[in-house]
């Protein structure tokens, strides 16, 4: 994925990055609601609530607990401070709930790495240490704008490679 994420910040045209993976999708009003705070704001990351979907049982289901913990713990709707965003290092990573501007992606030479798992932790914490400015959805607990596709254990998922993967956090580090 670290590859075809980097091809895409070269060739995208817009003024905003966003990361969807291919079997996932965004929630209706999402764009919407988005573009009002990225006009407003103009912030180098942008970082919304999402739900896990799972296609087996036809369901949604809530983040990350340690993720919402995070988000509750933070200000909505408005800048976030260096003490706010040091609280952000505990959020996961993932590039799909967040939104990045492409000028500041392409200025600070932020690039995804080339392994099989994690290649989105480092482009995650280079960005939230280098942006100027990171808001949080004002609606991100009861407006999600995207569902994760949570596929079944037994899958071939990267999702769900098991403990043989546990420290491959430590080759992106």
């Amino acid at each position: 994925a670290g590859v075809a994420r980097n091809a895409g910040i070269k060739h995208a045209s817009g003024e905003y990055l966003w990361f969807v993976d291919g079997d996932d999708y965004v929630l209706p009003g999402s764009l919407r609601n988005m573009a009002h705070s990225l006009k407003r704001h103009s912030p180098d990351m942008y970082i919304f609530g999402y739900v896990f979907y799972f296609e087996k049982n036809d369901c949604h289901d809530k983040m990350i607990p340690r993720d919402y913990d995070v988000l509750n713990s933070l200000p909505a709707g408005m800048p976030l401070s260096q003490d706010d965003k040091n609280t952000l290092t505990w959020l996961s990573g993932f590039p799909w709930n967040k939104v990045f501007k492409k000028r500041f992606v392409l200025e600070h030479g932020l690039l995804f790495q080339d392994v099989a798992i994690h290649n989105d932790l480092r482009f995650y914490l280079e960005s939230l240490h280098k942006a100027s400015t990171v808001v949080l959805s004002k609606s991100w607990r009861h407006k999600p704008h995207y569902a994760h596709l949570q596929h079944p254990k037994n899958s071939k998922s990267l999702t769900h490679l098991g403990e043989e993967t546990s420290f491959a956090v430590f080759d992106v580090l």
